[in-house]
């Protein structure tokens, strides 16, 4: 399974480098998670942010996800104010009792 994992993430990893956007997004999680390579944070966040600037919804809205998660709210604003402002929007819809 282990050599499995590896293979995949070494064919996902050149279709992410390649800009494919599920790709990009898909080898973020291996890094995170350690799936298939070694665990790396920083490198898995480099992808979610390049998926974010290439124009991914997806790959932005994890990004910025991870920006607030690490209270980084002045990158956020800075560059992906609409995403911002939607997710804290759903969050107080979901707090409403209306």
């Amino acid at each position: 399974l282990k050599k499995n994992e590896r293979m995949a993430a070494t064919l996902i990893k050149n279709s992410a480098d390649s800009q494919y956007e599920d790709a990009i997004i898909k080898y973020s999680n291996m890094l995170m998670h350690g799936i298939g390579v070694r665990k790396s944070k920083d490198e898995s966040i480099r992808y979610l942010q390049q998926a974010a600037d290439n124009g991914s919804i997806k790959g932005t809205f994890l990004y910025v996800d991870y920006l607030r998660s690490e209270n980084k709210l002045d990158d956020c604003l800075k560059n992906y104010p609409l995403i911002y402002a939607l997710k804290m929007m759903k969050k107080i819809c979901r707090k409403s009792t209306i």
